[in-house]
């Protein structure tokens, strides 16, 4: 039996802790093998499925927003608009970082002969690979060409013409919408499910989860689910998440879980709202810690370059070659404490981005268009 709800607000903290929590087990992923025991934790060794993540609830929360606001070319570009202005102010400052680090890097070779240890200045950051990602389409070519320069920022280029796709299906197909969403949706997955991409899966893996969420979004407003207590399903779903990331590993293609849990923790989430309750995921800190979410995804990968060169100076540590990458060694506790060091260091800079960047040019690009900032 179909219902319609309008009963949500426009903006749940649960779902922005969640963001967050992923953002921060991503940013952990990339600590270099300063102790090789923690380096191969599973769950964060593989915590690159937390991406799967963003992408569902990306969907969601642009579905719910603007699947009945599209309705002309004019509609269509502010929304992309407000989608630049969202993305790319973080995504050029930070590009403009790694490239001043590449200069670094050049000067610091030729000037005063002190080579890079581990990749060249303007080798695989080169020209080409600057060009990609200062129009954002890195995300088109195959995924070791993508990452370049700043790379996590691969995510943002194939989300923002994913959201591209979203408007001109809202636009064009009307009230076929949701069709044309189930249909990018259905077949990202079964082609994500019995095809080894090798290296070319990142655009399917943005618009298969990102549909999904357009999906979940439809589903929550239109029908009516079972009386269960979702409190505890939410909790349920969200270890199942922890869990499924440490066991799987980077070749298992059924890793296409992660969009169905992400998508049933979403509904949990969301009925859990609905009853009044609440859940360790309205906590002040994860919620903060969610508004914090793109400005630290996208700031940590610099951070940690910085970071990686001072810890190499000061300590002057024996570096073995892990993963291709010479990295100084410390014992386990050493290794901890450097790790929350970094922690600490890119979460005070994901808060000077949102603060001085992210949230000014959000404003900015709302007010532009003649929206409440």
């Amino acid at each position: 039996m179909s219902k319609h709800r309008n009963t949500q607000p426009s903006k749940i903290d649960e779902l922005e802790s969640i963001r967050g929590l992923a953002a921060l087990m991503v940013v952990m992923s990339h600590v270099p093998a300063w102790s090789l025991q923690l380096h191969s934790f599973p769950i964060f060794r593989n915590a690159y499925l937390m991406v799967d993540l963003f992408f569902v609830l990306s969907g969601f929360v642009i579905c719910k927003a603007y699947s009945s606001r599209v309705n002309s070319f004019m509609e269509l570009a502010k929304f992309q608009f407000l989608r630049f202005g969202r993305l790319y102010p973080v995504h050029l400052t930070f590009l403009l970082v790694y490239l001043g680090i590449e200069c670094l890097k050049y000067v610091l070779q030729v000037k005063f002969n002190m080579p890079s240890l581990n990749k060249q200045p303007f080798s695989e950051n080169n020209g080409f690979a600057f060009l990609k990602e200062l129009l954002l389409i890195q995300a088109f070519w195959p995924n070791q060409q993508a990452i370049v320069f700043n790379g996590p920022a691969w995510s943002i280029s194939a989300e923002f013409y994913t959201y591209l796709i979203f408007a001109f299906i809202t636009l064009f197909a009307k009230t076929l919408k949701f069709y044309f969403f189930g249909l990018l949706f259905l077949v990202g997955f079964i082609l994500l499910l019995v095809l080894d991409f090798n290296g070319y899966d990142f655009m399917m893996r943005c618009i298969t989860g990102f549909f999904l969420g357009c999906l979940v979004a439809r589903m929550y407003e239109r029908y009516s689910l079972p009386a269960l207590n979702y409190n505890y399903l939410s909790y349920l779903l969200l270890g199942t998440i922890f869990v499924f990331a440490y066991f799987t590993d980077s070749r298992n293609s059924l890793n296409v879980i992660m969009f169905l849990l992400t998508a049933l923790l979403i509904i949990s989430i969301l009925k859990t709202n609905e009853a009044g309750k609440q859940t360790i995921l309205s906590n002040t800190l994860f919620v903060w810690l969610g508004k914090l979410s793109f400005s630290l995804y996208m700031s940590h990968s610099a951070v940690l370059w910085f970071y990686s060169q001072a810890v190499r100076f000061v300590f002057k540590r024996p570096e073995i070659k892990v993963e291709n990458l010479l990295t100084p060694q410390f014992s386990n506790i050493e290794g901890m404490f450097l790790a929350i060091g970094f922690l600490a260091t890119a979460l005070c800079c994901a808060y000077l981005t949102f603060i001085l960047i992210e949230n000014p040019f959000r404003r900015k690009s709302r007010q532009f268009i003649g929206l409440k900032a």
